[in-house]
C-alpha cells in the first residue's frame, strides 16, 4: 500500500485532540519526513516500501494539513471541534 502524508497529519490531529500530544508529536516527525522527501514537494503519496515520491507533487492540501496538524501537536489547537 502506499503512504498519504495528508491521512497522517489528520491522523496526528486526532491524537493531539484525543489528548495524546505526546504520540501527536512523534508522528508528526513521521509525516515530515515523507513531505520533506524530493525537496519538500509535498507529493500526494509515497510507495509503501521504498518511500519513492509518488502522484503529483506540490499537494497543496498535504501542505495544509501538515501546517493543522503541527499546531495541534504543539499547540493543543483542536481543529476538529466545533
Amino acid at each position: 500500500g502506499g503512504i498519504w502524508p495528508f491521512v497522517g497529519a489528520v491522523w496526528v490531529a486526532a491524537l493531539a485532540d484525543a489528548g495524546l500530544r505526546d504520540r501527536a508529536q512523534r508522528e508528526l516527525a513521521k509525516v515530515a519526513q515523507a513531505n520533506a522527501l524530493a525537496n519538500w514537494q509535498f507529493c500526494e503519496w509515497l510507495h509503501g516500501r521504498t518511500l519513492e515520491p509518488s502522484g503529483m507533487p506540490r499537494q497543496s492540501w498535504n501542505a495544509a494539513a501538515f501546517l493543522i496538524a503541527n499546531r495541534a501537536a504543539h499547540d493543543g489547537v483542536q481543529p476538529f471541534r466545533v
